[in-house]
């Protein structure tokens, strides 16, 4: 099993192709901060601090979900969440990553329309900021995932349908 994230950074990356190889070049240097002085600020050798997180779970030493999304900062809280929606709430791999999605950054918590609301007014009623977003909004990533059935060896793939992407095998 492989975990990848190929990534050129925002839409269109910097807006630069090679010319005559039509190779769109990044925008990583983006993702540095660009006062001097934190552990995130340019300088010569570094990388910048990123949120990608091809991730690969295992259980007795054994690969069994290999997982990874688009979607910057919500890249870790849209992993995260399908994680446990298969391992604690054993759902399907698809299932798993359809399910709503919530995001919290700075105090405010970003949800899908699909959470119920009764949660939404409780979260509300706690003191939270929270912004309703579409019922399977693009904001929350685009996971791509493989589960291998440990017992059968069987692969089962899953696509986000919040973006583009399809779970095929040979």
């Amino acid at each position: 099993m492989v975990a990848l994230t190929q990534t050129i950074n925002h839409f269109f990356g910097s807006g630069v192709v090679i010319p005559g190889y039509g190779i769109l070049l990044n925008d990583e240097m983006d993702d540095f901060e660009k006062l001097p002085g934190t552990a995130n600020s340019i300088e010569p050798g570094k990388k910048p601090l990123s949120s990608m997180s091809p991730s690969m779970v295992l259980e007795n030493g054994r690969p069994f979900i290999t997982l990874g999304s688009p979607g910057a900062l919500r890249i870790i809280t849209a992993l995260t969440q399908i994680i446990v929606n298969i391992v604690d709430h054993r759902m399907n791999v698809q299932q798993a990553i359809t399910a709503p999605r919530i995001h919290c950054q700075g105090g405010e918590i970003a949800v899908e329309s699909r959470v119920p609301a009764d949660v939404r007014d409780a979260l509300s009623a706690k003191g939270h900021e929270v912004t309703v977003k579409g019922a399977m909004d693009l904001f929350f990533g685009g996971a791509q995932a493989v589960f291998v059935d440990l017992e059968t060896g069987t692969l089962h793939g899953a696509a986000d349908p919040r973006r583009d992407g399809a779970a095929v095998g040979y």
